[in-house]
């Protein structure tokens, strides 16, 4: 006898920032996630533009706090502002995303 060959699975290839199904080429659910070269970050796009998923420079991630409070003007989080979680504000002198 020989031994049935068991599937093995294939993991979900990660995609690239803004290539997602989802809104804004978000990967799942609104949130933007996927791969950015370097140092940077897949975040929703805040601008006038409001391209969707781009990726941005970590000092600008308002889930991390950015680089102090004058980030709340110009900080990317990981959602449109529509949803809960994805504005940047000001609270203790830390930028969040509420």
């Amino acid at each position: 006898m020989t031994p049935t060959p068991t599937a093995t699975r294939t993991p979900q290839p990660d995609i690239a920032c803004g290539t997602g199904p989802a809104a804004g080429g978000a990967k799942s659910g609104g949130i933007c996630g996927g791969l950015c070269g370097g140092t940077q970050l897949c975040r929703w796009d805040h601008s006038a533009s409001n391209q969707g998923c781009i990726c941005v420079d970590t000092v600008v991630d308002c889930d991390t706090g950015g680089v102090g409070q004058e980030m709340c003007s110009q900080g990317y989080c990981d959602r449109p502002p529509t949803m809960r979680g994805g504005q940047c504000t000001q609270q203790g002198n830390v930028c969040q995303c509420r």
